[in-house]
């Protein structure tokens, strides 16, 4: 495990250890009683002693740039090698043990975690940064880790569930504060480990004070792409962080890693824990970008006309809109539209692409009134300013069909689609996937309508130019065949629906495995297919399908399991 905190240490004398020459000699030190015992376990070294001592012991030898695996046995056990270890008296200390002095060492109240591949300067500068930015006095700010608290001569291994409880039982309760170095930013190689991903949780279970952190250089490739507006950054963050699962994840060898798995299935089950960890990181993320906006504020000149924050604004508002904290993303972006149009004026092109943005977030929000107002006021600007004719002015019109639709005003969604229908056809062509989108929106709508003729129309449009650009494998062509299979089996055309939900299937099976909710969501499909159609043999045969792969991604008490029992205890008795 490589795990980081902060904690206090003095010795039980006030003295530091006196080295032994002799390795192999018996010292004659007797273990401490259990009370001593455990103030030294709580031990930590300051940030103030990490930021000047222990940087300059690891830039002499050269090796800043190193990770915990480089400098391990050259300076962190190295420390202790001739000193004896105050919890069993026998030689060979952790590295807290040897340190002096209250502006050295202390009780514990912070615990930094991070993988053991970062660079250690990456290690360095997020902890700095944290402490800065919180005011905290680096001289009383304590680090528990592992690599420096824990005595690395002796074993560190995980052999036993217990042993596994009991560790990470006591390290939580060490400190309050406990940080997590994410590096890099797209993709933390701390997600990929088992121990603190569970730990995180039981940190949060035990209402611990948890907090994000990174490098400066990871902060500002994480602003930069930001700034940029690129959908391929949300799509990094959301994958690299908030699609975190147990199961990816990995330990120090695979004994240790089972032994985690164990656990976590015995006492919380691991669909559970990933929806916990999902939850859990999205607040971070929100956190740390809410610290990001208070700095970016203190420090801009100007912050009412600076653009070059405006535009962080708008990226931090669109990925917390994305991530499900709508109320919060409608302040950002309105404070982004407010600083636009002092400074560009209400008819700069950006403005409008502000405000349908504010509107998707009051759409996602349920305001589907303020989300109007806001999408029809980007569609005036467009219009006068001579866009009409644009993208841009499609997108708007597609998210007013989508408020429209959520509101079953589906005559007036049809409206819209077809306006966006007009423009993607003018600008981007009869064949492209941005008009195979706006056709599957209007046989969405006739589709709610039970239009299903019109629907069926629509879609088959959609599909035949998704067949010819994505191809016949592609998930969104799948999508498409899914959707046709919806109208068929609503309109009693079993053999249809059956026939396209199997190719619907080849893709999700392809794309997601068979042990993937939407995989499973077809199964259950194709069996209400055929027992409509009065096949019972191949109802039953899906149904199974589809419960053992919802038991699997979902857990055995997932009620979309216990439907598929249902069904599959109603048709038996058949």
């Amino acid at each position: 495990m490589v795990l980081f905190c902060c904690a206090q240490k003095k010795d039980v004398d006030g003295r530091r250890n006196e080295a032994v020459e002799d390795t192999d000699q018996e010292t004659g030190a007797q273990p401490m009683d259990d009370q001593s015992k455990l103030s030294t376990e709580q031990l930590g070294v300051s940030v103030f002693f990490i930021e000047t001592t222990l940087r300059a012991e690891i830039r002499a030898s050269s090796e800043l740039d190193a990770n915990l695996l480089t400098i391990e046995e050259s300076i962190l056990k190295k420390k202790g090698s001739q000193t004896l270890c105050p919890r069993d008296g026998k030689l060979g200390a952790s590295y807290v043990d040897c340190l002096d002095g209250p502006e050295n060492v202390g009780k514990a109240n912070l615990i930094l975690n991070f993988d053991e591949r970062v660079e250690i300067q990456a290690v360095l500068q997020a902890l700095a940064r944290y402490c800065e930015d919180h005011n905290l006095e680096k001289k009383e700010t304590y680090v528990w880790t592992s690599c420096l608290c824990e005595n690395l001569w002796r074993s560190r291994g995980i052999t036993s569930k217990d042993q596994l409880r009991d560790e990470i039982g006591k390290k939580i309760v060490k400190a309050d504060r406990h940080l997590y170095v994410i590096s890099p930013w797209d993709n933390p190689l701390l997600m990929e480990r088992s121990e603190l991903l569970y730990e995180m949780y039981l940190a949060f279970k035990s209402n611990r004070n948890i907090a994000l952190t990174m490098a400066i250089n990871e902060e500002d490739k994480l602003v930069k792409a930001m700034k940029s507006g690129d959908p391929g950054f949300y799509k990094s963050l959301v994958e690299g962080i908030l699609h975190t699962t147990i199961q990816d994840s990995n330990a120090s060898t695979e004994e240790e890693s089972k032994i985690i798995m164990d656990v976590v299935d015995e006492d919380i089950d691991a669909s559970v824990l990933n929806v916990y960890i999902t939850s859990i990181l999205r607040k971070l993320i929100v956190n740390y970008l809410d610290d990001l906006i208070q700095l970016y504020t203190i420090h801009s000149k100007d912050p009412s006309r600076d653009l070059d924050f405006a535009d962080l604004l708008f990226g931090i508002g669109n990925f917390i809109n994305d991530i499900e904290d709508q109320d919060k993303a409608v302040d950002i972006l309105l404070r982004c539209k407010d600083i636009r149009e002092e400074v560009l004026g209400a008819k700069h092109r950006l403005i409008p692409r502000t405000r349908n943005s504010i509107g998707y977030a009051y759409d996602s929000a349920g305001k589907f009134n303020e989300a109007i107002e806001m999408y029809k006021t980007s569609q005036e600007l467009n219009e006068n300013a001579k866009r009409e004719f644009t993208t841009e002015q499609a997108s708007v019109y597609t998210s007013l069909g989508f408020v429209y639709d959520k509101q079953h005003e589906y005559d007036e969604a049809i409206k819209m689609y077809r306006k966006a229908l007009q423009i993607s056809e003018k600008v981007n062509g009869s064949d492209h996937t941005e008009t195979a989108d706006v056709y599957n929106n209007i046989g969405t709508m006739y589709c709610n309508q039970g239009e299903y003729q019109n629907a069926v129309e629509m879609f088959e449009k959609a599909l035949a130019i998704r067949e010819n650009v994505l191809g016949c494998e592609h998930l969104i062509t799948g999508d498409t065949y899914n959707n046709l299979a919806f109208v068929y089996l609503d309109d009693e055309k079993y053999d249809d629906a059956i026939s396209m939900y199997e190719k619907a299937l080849n893709v999700y099976e392809r794309v997601h495995g068979t042990n993937h909710s939407i995989t499973a969501s077809i199964y259950f499909r194709i069996a209400d297919a055929f027992d409509e159609k009065g096949d019972k043999e191949k109802a039953l045969e899906y149904f199974g399908k589809s419960r053992d792969s919802y038991e699997e991604c979902l857990g055995k008490g997932h009620w979309k399991v216990l439907d598929a029992n249902a069904k599959i205890k109603s048709l038996s008795k058949k």
